[in-house]
């Protein structure tokens, strides 16, 4: 397919040609660029002609189409949504008399065999930006007309609230709910399957987990899902445009779309679910029924992201809970262990009494499965449950479940008890008793914090293990994960108790019990001392002034000397918040810190790189307001950032030179003596030095604050006089800029 040169095609055309190109690049340019086409023709030629077309974009053979395609498919879909009258009806039946609709009819389950086929790819990235979409569209039906008409996107309109209503009832009993009854026929609630694991499953650990996630996904039309009715001015529930036949609102439908060459036109046919003598049992090998598990992996992974956006409508949370209930006896183990992610996110959304009679048996199934990946999700669900326990069996459930988990046989589960065991200590925030003592012991690594597991799951003697036990290489690991939870951890003991985790969190960032800010002979992983210093200065606001300058100030200064690179710029990135966190009085010895540790032989004992210098120049507008009585160290500070032979550096300390003379206070001493420094760049020996003044000046004249005080300066006309003739061409630019731009701004 080629276009004629000179040749003017109109919108519609060029949608319809790209959309049925041979050449992949074309059909990749319609997808990213439809929604920028529909504007342009109307909506009764959309909804004849481009609408067909859609699903040959969204099953191309080619994965860059559709995920082109299915990055822009959310914009796409609320382009007809707010075009096109949605409704429940068959549109057709509407549309009998010969007068024209002013808004053409779209039936609201139009879309929905092109999201399952999207959410089933084997494309993984096809299949998340699907869901995702779906995310999207729930959130913006869900948001008041007011507030998307304000929002930051511009979508050109917004469905009545009765279209709203059918759109978000579609997507969620017909996609979300629809993709987990793939298989499912409305008189058998069951799989076809034994509930439960499969036959011949062991309980195992990690080395010995040889199934597969789903090797080969299959790629078919979506299927739609017995769906509660929607009342329609007395129309029934019939799937249907031209031509379309009906279907028993009870049967699971196969849709297809179909294109004539001819005349373009939209055509579905259906097909009727088999009877229940055609259904045989599960087979794992049958593509259709591995078809249909990925399927319910799909719902599982949407029921948890829709369930995070916001409260849910009271008939969808019992419809999402069945679901969770009923996928939860799955027999394919990678079904089940989405089914656990999904019940931590339901956890925190339904009733107190749904969660203790639903949930937590639920729970109880999870932990107790004979794969190891299945338990590893089901842990994430234990934070959420235990903050819907009162006090008391929150503690007791808690140790239980943690005496449990931390003798799985499988190393992962192990590790995973230890990440939600800050979240778990978090629980306990509100326990006037205090936080359990086990459970602290158990954050800091006693092994015998917690005593022999119990015998659950069928598990035997010899499958128990000790509680994180030495010798498996995770060390490093389990530091990393304590190293990222301590804030949580110490926000919840509270100040009073700090002292039960100081020498702990000392040892952590490699600092010696001796009181020195050398690192300790055993050398901790750069990781963890990573992120103890991206974490340092809310530690400082958890811990109190007090504390920080007693036990967090030797840390930092330990990060800031010995620390590689990339921890010395988290630490940096932390100063603000830090010193905001200790009283007034004892912050100048901290800044003095600061200031030797970038002078003279200092600075090459520590090795400060260009890349450390830069991130402490970024940081020179707000430290000058938090040491503003500290007014030599904030000098100090700028004048060797305005002098460092790293041009980047220069321009950051340029740029925050007014914030921090309005910092210091104009008339104070210390911003006197600033500015007498950078003036004394004019008469400087070096080029370089008289450039970063004619720039220097440049940012106190462009300063809403500084600038009419300063073109109003007689000196600052003569010193620009006399660079105005300086030999080096880079400083004669630089002031005939300044005086363009102090012109413009008079």
């Amino acid at each position: 397919m080629f276009f004629e040169e000179g040749e003017e095609l109109g919108p519609l055309e060029k949608i319809y040609l790209f959309s049925r190109s041979r050449a992949v690049f074309h059909r990749v340019y319609i997808s990213r660029t439809l929604a920028k086409f529909l504007p342009l023709i109307t909506p009764h030629e959309a909804v004849e002609y481009v609408l067909p077309l859609l699903n040959g974009l969204g099953t191309d053979q080619d994965d860059s189409v559709r995920e082109a395609f299915v990055s822009e498919l959310v914009p796409i879909m609320w382009w007809f949504f707010e075009q096109a009258g949605v409704t429940n009806a068959d549109p057709s039946a509407s549309s009998s008399d010969d007068t024209p609709s002013p808004r053409p009819k779209l039936h609201v389950q139009t879309f929905t065999p092109l999201l399952g086929s999207l959410l089933l790819s084997v494309n993984p990235s096809i299949g998340d930006a699907a869901r995702w979409g779906i995310v999207e569209l729930l959130a913006r039906l869900r948001e008041s007309p007011e507030a998307l008409e304000a929002g930051p996107v511009s979508w050109g309109g917004m469905p009545s609230s009765k279209e709203r209503r059918i759109i978000e009832r579609e997507l969620v009993f017909g996609v979300v709910i629809g993709m987990a009854r793939l298989d499912w026929e409305h008189d058998q609630g069951e799989f076809g399957g034994e509930a439960g694991p499969v036959a011949g499953e062991g309980r195992d650990g990690d080395d010995d987990e040889t199934e597969r996630w789903s090797s080969t996904w299959g790629s078919a039309a979506g299927s739609v899902a017995d769906l509660p009715p929607i009342a329609s001015e007395g129309q029934d529930n019939t799937l249907g445009h031209s031509g379309a036949a009906e279907s028993s609102p009870s049967a699971l439908s196969a849709v297809s779309w179909t294109t004539v060459e001819s005349t373009p036109s939209l055509s579905l046919s259906v097909q009727t679910a088999p009877s229940s003598d055609d259904i045989v049992p599960y087979d794992p090998e049958d593509d259709q029924a591995e078809e249909a598990a990925v399927g319910r992996v799909a719902s599982m992974s949407l029921i948890a992201a829709v369930t995070a956006i916001g409260p849910l409508n009271d008939d969808v949370t019992p419809a999402f809970l069945e679901e969770v209930e009923r996928v939860g006896s799955d027999p394919v183990h990678w079904v089940r262990r989405e089914a656990a992610y999904a019940l931590g996110a339901l956890a925190k959304v339904i009733s107190d009494e749904e969660v203790i009679h639903s949930l937590f048996p639920l729970y109880n199934s999870f932990i107790s499965d004979r794969k190891w990946r299945v338990r590893y999700s089901a842990l994430f669900a234990l934070p959420g449950l235990l903050s819907r326990l009162a006090i008391t069996e929150r503690r007791s459930y808690a140790i239980s479940q943690l005496t449990t988990l931390t003798h799985d046989v499988s190393r992962s589960v192990r590790l995973g008890t230890l990440e939600i065991l800050g979240e778990v200590i978090h629980t306990f925030c509100d326990d006037q008793d205090g936080l359990p003592s086990e459970l602290i012991d158990l954050f800091m690594g006693k092994v015998k914090a917690i005593g022999a597991a119990p015998n659950v799951g069928g598990s035997t003697t010899g499958m128990r293990r000790p509680p994180f036990p030495r010798g498996e290489g995770t060390h490093f690991e389990k530091n990393l994960i304590r190293a990222f939870s301590f804030p949580a951890v110490a926000l919840t003991l509270g100040r009073d108790r700090w002292g039960e985790l100081k020498a702990f969190y000392a040892q952590l960032a490699g600092a010696a019990q001796t009181g020195t800010d050398k690192p300790s002979a055993g050398s901790v992983n750069a990781k963890v001392r990573k992120t103890l210093a991206a974490s340092i200065g809310e530690m400082a606001k958890i811990v109190g002034s007090k504390a920080a300058v007693e036990d967090l100030v030797p840390v930092l200064y330990g990060l800031l000397r010995h620390g590689s690179e990339e921890i010395k710029i988290k630490a940096i990135e932390s100063l603000d918040v830090f010193l905001e966190a200790i009283d007034e009085t004892e912050r100048g010895p901290i800044g003095r810190e600061l200031e030797r540790m970038w002078a003279g032989e200092d600075f090459d004992r520590i090795g400060f790189g260009w890349r450390v210098r830069d991130a402490f120049s970024r940081k020179l507008g707000v430290l000058s307001g938090i040491l503003r009585k500290e007014g030599n160290v904030v000098r100090s500070l700028v004048m060797k950032a305005l002098v460092d032979p790293v041009a980047a550096i220069r321009e950051s300390a340029v740029d925050f030179l007014p914030t921090c003379i309005q910092n210091l206070g104009v008339s104070t001493v210390a911003a006197k003596r600033l500015r007498a420094d950078v003036e004394s760049f004019a008469i400087a020996d070096t080029s370089k030095r008289r450039t970063t003044f004619v720039y220097c000046i440049q940012a106190l004249a462009l300063s809403q604050a500084l600038g009419p005080l300063e073109i109003s300066k007689g000196s600052f006309w003569k010193v620009l006089r006399g660079l105005a003739q300086d030999p080096v061409i880079d400083v004669r630019i630089a002031v005939s800029r300044l005086v363009s731009l102090v012109c413009c701004e008079l």
